[in-house]
């Protein structure tokens, strides 16, 4: 990531707030369009929460 800051790659946290909204309603839409492909995990959690969610959607 820090060869990325170094290379003029914009960073999604530099678009601000409403393009982020944006891409997240793009992400949960593809989500619920395909849902046997995609899965929503909480990211608002602790994470090893997250990565129990992770680890059992990829080991099932």
């Amino acid at each position: 990531r820090g060869l990325a800051r170094n290379s003029g790659e914009d960073r999604f946290e530099d678009f601000g707030l409403p393009f982020q909204q944006k891409l997240r309603a793009g992400f949960l839409a593809l989500a619920e369009q395909y849902p046997q492909r995609c899965r929503i995990i909480d990211g608002n959690r602790s994470p090893d929460a997250i990565f129990t969610d992770v680890l059992a959607l990829a080991t099932s």
